[in-house]
């Protein structure tokens, strides 16, 4: 038994032991063979937390200092909010305020370039974010997060950052955009569609309009020079029962985006304690971003979020960030946490994955996936038999390929689809995403051959393995780090209120990817009391 306080050396340690060179018959139609090294990854626990601040109503703001290991661009951060909406707002601007507006602007910066146009697009993408929301996305978002908002803006005046409250409703439409930029031109036809008296030129100004498009142009050159333009991809995953240590369920997500923007150095845990009976809940990301990219409730459920291109979109509903907290807070199952699903509206494409350690305690389904597109979502458990035994078109020999191999407790997805209806507006090369698929399933049959229960390490290495890292799946050593895009990676063990968490790191010749560095282990227990 592996103590909690296991530091990266230890964990290397125990991971080759773990990792016999033994070769396998697996789902990608090759002889695997897994050597006796891990990954490359560390995992370090929490000496202690700093207070850095406090604020009004009773927020809190931590600095995360390690026990063995750092990060170049600075510690994590854990602000913990209480109060009422505007109150968790309010703190929040006045704490994190500047922190977020540094890191808008550090983002938009490096996604455009520091040109001399630069501040000028920067403006008209500000126009067209703010018109996105709201005209459509603020109309489907509950009352509860419009007041958050408002304590937003004026937490943000408090230490003079004017208008956070856009700056944060920026970060999540443009969360909200496909992840090719490209297929934008998809949404804005929808709304093209329902109100003709929509005329985007008269809305941004048609200079403004047209900086943009042509932004949008040359950053899809730019992502195919690169190589890069399908890679802005995600994913996740869910094991428990017979697989695991104690039967306890673990899940996973990824976030594989654009890197070395400058929001790593405000890497940030948000935990939300709410009024009138609400989950307290935790988000894993970045200072801006309000919701959860990835997240963890009270009532040990997880979330999670992986794109999926397609063109049935629309901005006439719920955007995803802000969907999946309504999720944590107010469900305490799978059941539940579908109701409220489909009691809402979805925008894009997107796979989505809740993760429950109540249901995996009761003997039930642990994990469910939405597969979505605008006005459809299908729903998913393990062994589905539209997933199993599902074949494709191989883009690259013209050959039929198998794509879909289920597992009984244990269910993942990366950035394609196994829903008919899905499939029959899928944009996006399936190529790479089935790649990344068969990569956990062959993950999770390895350790059922070798007879090893999966327990948080073996968890954390499958983790980092599917993660985009670059040229290497199962070596950060061998891989070339500045060809991988992962910026966020977290596995989580929800039955304990536990995650490890890893973020991107450094500048330039010093960037890493989150999965190559140190897993932050963090007891959320003690802050959900």
């Amino acid at each position: 038994q592996v103590s909690t306080q296991s530091t990266g050396s230890l964990a290397n340690q125990l991971l080759m032991s773990l990792l016999p060179l033994i070769c396998l018959f697996l789902s990608s139609s090759i002889w695997l063979c897994l050597a006796n090294e891990p990954v490359g990854f560390s995992v370090d626990t929490v000496q202690s937390y700093t207070l850095l601040n406090k604020s009004h109503f009773g927020a809190t703001l931590y600095s995360l200092n390690l026990s063995n290991q750092t990060y170049l661009s600075g510690p994590p951060l854990l602000i913990n909010l209480y109060g009422n909406r505007y109150e968790q707002g309010y703190d929040y601007g006045v704490l994190l305020g500047e922190a977020s507006n540094e890191s808008y602007y550090s983002f938009l910066t490096s996604l455009i370039g520091d040109e001399w146009y630069t501040s000028t697009v920067i403006k008209a993408l500000g126009i067209l974010l703010d018109w996105q929301w709201n005209d459509f996305l603020s109309k489907q978002t509950p009352h509860e997060y419009m007041e958050e908002l408002g304590g937003l803006k004026a937490g943000g005046l408090a230490v003079g950052v004017k208008d956070l409250d856009k700056i944060i409703t920026r970060v999540i439409t443009f969360a909200n955009f496909p992840g090719d930029l490209s297929d934008f031109v998809y949404v804005l036809q929808d709304e093209y569609d329902r109100n003709h008296r929509v005329s985007f030129s008269r809305l941004l100004g048609e200079e403004s309009w047209k900086t943009v498009q042509n932004f949008l142009i040359e950053r899809r050159k730019t992502e195919e020079k690169n190589g890069k333009a399908s890679s802005l991809h995600c994913s996740m995953f869910a094991v428990w029962g017979q697989r695991t240590s104690n039967s306890a369920l673990f899940t996973a997500r990824n976030l594989d985006w654009v890197i070395d923007t400058g929001i790593n150095k405000y890497k940030l845990i948000t935990v939300y304690h709410l009024p009138g009976g609400k989950r307290s809940h935790a988000t894993i990301g970045f200072a801006g971003v309000w919701g959860a990219l990835t997240g963890i409730s009270q009532s040990r459920l997880t979330v999670h979020e992986a794109n999926l291109e397609s063109s049935q979109v629309t901005f006439y509903g719920f955007n995803w960030l802000l969907r999946l907290r309504w999720i944590m807070e107010n469900a305490d199952s799978i059941d539940q946490a579908t109701s409220l699903w489909q009691a809402t509206n979805n925008t894009i494409g997107f796979n989505h994955m809740v993760g429950s350690a109540s249901d995996a305690e009761k003997g039930k389904e642990a994990a469910i996936i939405f597969e979505t597109k605008a006005n459809y979502t299908a729903f998913f458990f393990s062994q589905d038999q539209r997933e199993e035994g599902a074949v494709w078109l191989n883009e690259t020999s013209g050959e039929e390929q198998v794509i879909g191999y289920t597992l009984s407790e244990a269910i993942y997805r990366t950035n394609h689809a196994y829903d008919p209806e899905i499939i029959s507006t899928f944009l996006g090369s399936q190529d790479n995403s089935v790649h990344r698929y068969t990569y956990i399933y062959d993950s999770f049959k390895y350790y059922e051959a070798a007879g090893i229960k999966i327990d948080y390490l073996e968890a954390i290495n499958t983790t980092s393995i599917v993660a985009d890292k670059g040229t290497d799946p199962y070596s950060c050593a061998n891989s070339e780090p500045a060809s991988g895009t992962n910026i966020l990676s977290v596995t989580y063990k929800p039955g304990s209120l536990v995650l490890w968490a890893a973020w991107e790191d450094g500048h330039a010749e010093t960037w890493s990817p989150a999965c190559c560095n140190t897993y932050v282990q963090i007891d959320l227990a003690p802050f959900f009391e």
